[in-house]
């Protein structure tokens, strides 16, 4: 994944199999889908994409469950 702490604003598109390849070259992620974040500026490699905008930092608990390093 390549990610910034914020977007304004944030556009997600999920990347078809050409647009995967053109981006990530050989690296092409066995499972998944790649999410292109702005017009690809940023991505992210995962099963799933899902988002949720709040006012906290790094520590506040995520809404998508406990994760390492949240209290």
């Amino acid at each position: 994944m390549k990610l910034q702490p914020s977007f304004e604003p944030l556009a997600i598109h999920r990347a078809d199999e050409e647009e995967a390849a053109q981006f990530l070259g050989a690296q092409l992620p066995s499972y998944g889908s790649l999410f292109l974040l702005n017009d690809g500026s940023h991505y992210v490699c995962a099963s799933t994409c899902s988002w949720h905008e709040d006012q906290g930092d790094h520590r506040t608990p995520s809404r998508f469950g406990p994760l390492r390093g949240t209290e």
